[in-house]
């Protein structure tokens, strides 16, 4: 069986080798009947086609070249086994002749035992009429004669059973003996098997080498015709050397005036508002000097009842703060895995499909808002970005806040608001209103009520419309230097760096608003030419949820009935929160190691991370709920999933091969996680042939 599948595949082998010998001679015919027509660009690429093919016909005969050696190298292994087999047959040989004489002389022994036992019954038989003469004649016998008859049966007697125990062992002896004449007799055997199959293993060998010979006699000349393109190659390429430079350097050029367009259209917009932000004062200074002009005050510091005027839209509350009304029971707070059970049936009860890891993912990116200050849900439209937090919200008891960006916005007071010089008051948003009314301090006077015990998620629904650093910057800033919440609020003194002011321009001691850590922060961005792409100051401060394209659409249904539920205490919320410092033990030593290779891959990549990046993922993997031991390596592969890998938007995939195969080695060997790591090598592949930039794309959690 073997030997006709050896044949099948050397029959295979010829038949392949002659068709690329055949199709390489047609091609190289044909080539040269084009190369005359073509143009130089286009006879480049011939030629690198004609190469690329050619290079590849030489890699599979070195591939089948290879496996002749190994072949080659299992003959000469199975030729070793039967030279040893054959001299295992010269020993149990000479062993087997050694032991023909003691063989003769059992059976020489079992004969006499045998004719001893003959001779014994027919003495027995004779002892039998003895003893009945004996009985019979016994008054006629002296006693000399019966005392020699009784002797002599007891010699007899004992020569008997001293026969029976040489029988016995003779018996015993044999078994033994009979078995290893039996294996020595089927090693003969199967050493003539192995002796057969070595003489046609050196057959085969002979074949072997005269196809090795003929293959590399091929490869050599193939190598040849290779060395022969690779010289016709570099001279046509460096015949549209130049025209590449001065087509790099038109797109050099193009770039620098898309990105000076794409400054100046943005400095025009700013300018316009600014205008029209100026035009509304001016006609509000123009309305307030008409003669009788309500409103005209004199020049001065503003009255109790002028300034609670001017800011009571800022402290009206909010109406997402109406729900949930009631405050859960302090003296009872609620488990944490209690609270995600809950989050989890009511996802399911609204026929939206997340598996666990995302939920339990989601929730300790919105946990750890003291290191990673926003969490930013990205993918394709009708993923489910926007409808994850605000069921999440619901379940929880969490006052829900969604915020459509609009792509006009570019600076802080799109999110808070602004003065409005006609009305002369502070127009509030509704985040604003939202701010001032969970501020810890009770800081902004005359607000309605004061909800700094809640727990409140703002949603940024479309985020990137806008560029997110021209509205979005100072909050960032803002929240990364808040002091750590530590079991109370630290003094409003320590904060003061990120408060953030209330423009109204001329007001003394205007109001600041803190944006503490009982307001978690949201957002969803759509993957689209539409959009803007995260810059690293928005990537280094939170953590990226990729929603990949469905590929299953399973049918949906309405929404159950809303939570009955208490609002979330904020005691309870951060009860549930861990400092990076109780990462220790074996967990901590775990993520010091990943954590040191992801930094040695990254800084390959050219995208060093320092320590900020370090302590969010260390907060991460301190804060991920389990009902046992803590899954360090699932939360690491999350943290290289959410942080790292959309950090490598752009890279090139060709120049970073290695550093790709390391990050996969990682995150599948090391970590266990091998739907990510291939996930990786499928993006891999998919854009080398598109763009040959890398984009991470998401990964669909089963």
């Amino acid at each position: 069986m073997i030997d006709l599948d050896i044949s099948t595949l050397t029959m295979l082998l010829l038949v392949v080798l002659i068709a690329l010998v055949l199709g390489a001679t047609v091609g190289w015919i044909t080539f040269q009947i084009r190369v005359g027509r073509l143009p130089a660009a286009t006879r480049l690429a011939n030629v690198e086609e004609q190469l690329a093919i050619k290079q590849e016909a030489l890699e599979r005969k070195e591939q089948d070249l290879r496996e002749l050696d190994q072949k080659i190298a299992e003959r000469d292994r199975h030729a070793a086994e039967a030279a040893a087999l054959r001299e295992q047959i010269e020993e149990l040989r000479a062993q087997l002749a050694n032991l023909e004489p003691a063989r003769e002389d059992i059976e020489a022994t079992l004969n006499d035992a045998a004719e001893a036992a003959g001779k014994l019954a027919e003495a027995n038989n004779a002892l039998r009429d003895a003893e009945q003469k004996l009985a019979d004649v016994n008054r006629d016998l002296d006693p000399e004669r019966i005392e020699r008859l009784t002797r002599d049966r007891e010699n007899a007697e004992s020569e008997l059973e001293r026969v029976k125990v040489e029988l016995d062992r003779l018996h015993t002896d044999l078994a033994p003996l009979r078995a290893e004449r039996d294996t020595a007799l089927r090693i003969v055997a199967e050493a003539a098997q192995y002796q057969a199959r070595a003489e046609a293993l050196k057959i085969e060998l002979e074949e072997l080498d005269n196809k090795r010979h003929h293959l590399t006699e091929e490869r050599d000349r193939l190598r040849g015709e290779v060395e022969l393109e690779h010289e016709e190659l570099s001279a046509t390429r460096n015949a549209i050397l130049s025209a590449e430079a001065e087509r790099d350097l038109a797109q050099k050029e193009r770039a620098q005036a898309e990105e000076a367009h794409q400054a100046l259209t943005t400095t025009a917009y700013q300018l316009e508002t600014r205008i029209a932000s100026l035009k509304n004062e001016l006609k509000g200074l123009a309305d307030g000097l008409r003669p009788g002009a309500a409103g005209q005050e004199p020049v001065g510091p503003l009255t109790p009842e002028q300034r609670k005027a001017l800011l009571a839209d800022l402290v009206t509350r909010p109406d997402c703060l109406a729900a949930p009304a009631r405050l859960g029971d302090a003296r009872n707070p609620e488990l944490e895995h209690d609270a995600l059970y809950r989050v989890r049936t009511h996802l399911q009860d609204a026929g939206l499909q997340f598996s666990d890891r995302v939920l339990r993912a989601f929730h300790t990116a919105l946990k750890i808002n003291d290191t990673a200050q926003i969490t930013v849900l990205a993918g394709v439209s009708g993923t489910g970005k926007s409808l994850l937090p605000r069921r999440y919200a619901e379940a929880m008891g969490i006052h829900f806040l969604q915020v459509p960006v609009e792509p006009r916005w570019d600076s802080p007071q799109d999110l808070l608001g602004f003065y409005n010089y006609v009305e002369r008051k502070y127009r509030a948003t509704e985040l604003a209103r939202l701010m001032a009314s969970m501020d810890p301090w009770d800081a902004v006077e005359h607000v309605e009520r004061n909800y700094s015990d809640h727990v409140a998620m703002v949603l940024l629904d479309e985020m990137n419309l806008a560029r997110v650093e021209y509205y979005f910057s100072e909050f960032l800033s803002r929240l990364e230097v808040r002091p750590r919440y530590a079991g109370g609020w630290a003094a409003r003194e320590a904060c003061k760096d990120a408060l953030i002011p209330v423009d109204i321009r001329g007001m003394e001691n205007p109001p600041y608003l803190f944006p503490g850590q009982n307001i978690l922060f949201v957002g969803t961005m759509n993957d689209d030419e539409s959009t803007q792409s995260l810059s690293d100051k928005v990537l280094d401060r939170g953590n990226v949820l990729q929603f990949p394209a469905p590929n299953r659409f399973p049918e949906t249904r309405q929404a159950g009935q809303a939570v009955d539920v208490d609002a979330l205490r904020f005691a309870s919320w951060r009860s549930w929160v861990r400092g990076p410092e109780s990462l220790d033990g074996a967990a901590g030593e775990r993520a010091t190691d990943v954590i040191g290779r992801l930094a040695s891959i990254m800084d390959g990549f050219g995208k060093p991370f320092g320590h900020r990046m370090n302590q969010s993922i260390r907060h991460y993997l301190a804060n991920y709920p389990t009902e046992g031991m803590v899954d360090t390596d699932a939360a690491l592969a999350d943290q290289i999933e959410f942080r790292i890998l959309p950090k490598l938007r752009g890279v090139e995939i060709t120049n970073h091969a290695r550093q790709f195969e390391e990050l996969e080695t990682l995150i599948g060997a090391t970590l266990g996680d091998t739907a990510l790591a291939n996930r990786i090598r499928q993006l891999q592949e998919e854009q080398e042939n598109r763009t040959g930039q890398f984009v991470w794309r998401g990964l669909e959690r089963g």
